[in-house]
């Protein structure tokens, strides 16, 4: 339930910084899939993963190496400059309050679900 609640805030910001650090074109696009295939594996090996760890080392050992890679992931984001890819005297592109709840709320809550 809290990896769950964790993922709601980091997968949208992590997929947000991609989009601040890799300039739009091809390069964007392997890296997004590149993200999303991270996450997938993390996904898929991971339970398994986490059965053979915990049946091999002590819980407070994992739970320690678990706020130790937080924290190195918090310090990692901390310090990559977003706006390194950006070109001398580009300025951001506005994103105006709700332009992006507009957006959800016209888009189809599963695939297909506008053709029910």
């Amino acid at each position: 339930m809290v990896a769950g609640a964790a993922g709601t805030f980091f997968q949208p910001a992590a997929k947000g910084l991609v989009v601040q650090l890799v300039p739009a074109g091809p390069m964007l696009e392997q890296a997004n899939a590149l993200l999303q295939t991270g996450f997938n594996a993390v996904a898929i090996a991971g339970p398994g993963l986490a059965d053979l760890v915990i049946a091999t080392i002590s819980p407070s050992v994992i739970l320690a190496w678990d706020a130790v890679t937080f924290l190195v992931s918090v310090v990692v984001f901390a310090t990559l400059p977003p706006a390194a890819c950006r070109p001398a005297g580009a300025t951001p592109v506005p994103n105006p309050p709700g332009r992006r709840v507009d957006g959800l709320r016209r888009a189809p809550l599963a695939v297909g679900a506008d053709r029910l």
